[in-house]
């Protein structure tokens, strides 16, 4: 969930293992490793005010997305069923799209 919207949606194992959403892959990858040599080196920054997102047209996730695109500044994703995934996110709909040409 992110900012109040549901972004995946699946069985714990999937969701987490597997992560389609680019904030659902974020999530993960802010774990923290019990690995004294991996340290964490990566500096979060954020790029817009807090309420931007809140009132922001589309995906609410556009603002801080790695795979953002156009569309997804402008209109909110559909739900997309991938296996037993619902994922909100607009890079699927194009692969679907791109499948059943």
């Amino acid at each position: 969930m992110f900012r109040g919207n549901i972004v995946e949606m699946g069985t714990v194992e999937q969701v987490l293992m597997n992560p389609r959403h680019p904030y659902s892959k974020l999530l993960r990858d802010s774990i923290a490793q019990a690995d004294p040599k991996k340290r964490w080196d990566t500096t979060v920054t954020l790029a817009e005010l807090e309420h931007e997102e809140y009132l922001r047209q589309g995906c609410k996730f556009a603002g801080r997305c790695p795979d953002v695109m156009g569309i997804c500044k402008g209109m909110a994703p559909p739900d997309i069923h991938i296996d037993d995934v619902i994922v909100k996110c607009h890079k699927y709909t194009e692969e679907q799209e791109r499948v059943s040409s």
